[in-house]
């Protein structure tokens, strides 16, 4: 990409490299987007921006061998910092089983892959394999829908019945991007590393 190119809705498949060394605790947290007017009386109008969490990792790594320095180094270096996104497997947070995602009325063939944190039904956009897809619990034929990798959306050749409930089983990814425009790196012996923060944020797309 020409430097300057403005960056387009399109979605990368590369993934966060599974790298030892990685140092405890992992800090992860939701961000919110909360507009608040506040009146004379005190009354307060409050606008939510987002309609669920962005999510931020920080990472950090104790121990780097060199050839693991270089596999971090080439990928936020080939995601040209904050530039391009990518796929982020949380091991703590990557798959559902018997997820409800919908109920068929007859007519719609899509339904959006979701998972449910306690009270909230959030979108997944990033899913990594769907392994199981039901109709009242009964797995289905994968040939009998196809599920788009790049949108979560789930598409049946033929709608399910009025009142059916729809289901999946599925593993999933954060599509994120780089919080920091460059990465910070100590050698501290030889042909070893350390990374103190890599940090980056889940995106809506």
């Amino acid at each position: 990409m020409a430097g300057g190119e403005a960056k387009e809705e399109e979605v990368s498949s590369a993934v966060f490299p599974a790298l030892i060394g990685l140092a405890y605790p992992i800090a992860r947290k939701p961000i919110f987007s909360t507009r608040v007017q506040r009146a004379v009386s005190g009354r307060e109008v409050r606008l939510s921006d987002y309609p669920w969490p962005i999510w931020e990792w920080s990472l950090s790594f104790e121990y780097l061998p060199a050839a693991d320095q270089q596999t971090l180094l080439g990928f936020i270096a080939s995601r040209q910092g904050g530039y391009d996104d990518f796929l982020y497997n949380d091991p703590t947070d990557n798959s559902v089983s018997a997820q409800a995602i919908g109920t068929g009325d007859g007519a719609t063939t899509q339904f959006q892959l979701v998972r449910s944190l306690g009270s909230l039904n959030e979108p997944i956009l990033a899913p990594n394999v769907v392994s199981n897809v039901y109709l009242n619990g009964i797995a289905q034929l994968s040939s009998s829908y196809s599920v788009n990798g790049a949108t979560g959306i789930v598409t049946f050749a033929a709608a399910p019945p009025s009142g059916t409930a729809v289901s999946a089983d599925f593993s999933f990814y954060f599509r994120c991007r780089f919080r920091e425009q460059s990465l910070g790196l100590e050698q501290f012996m030889n042909r070893i590393w350390r990374a103190k923060e890599v940090s980056f944020r889940s995106l809506f797309i």
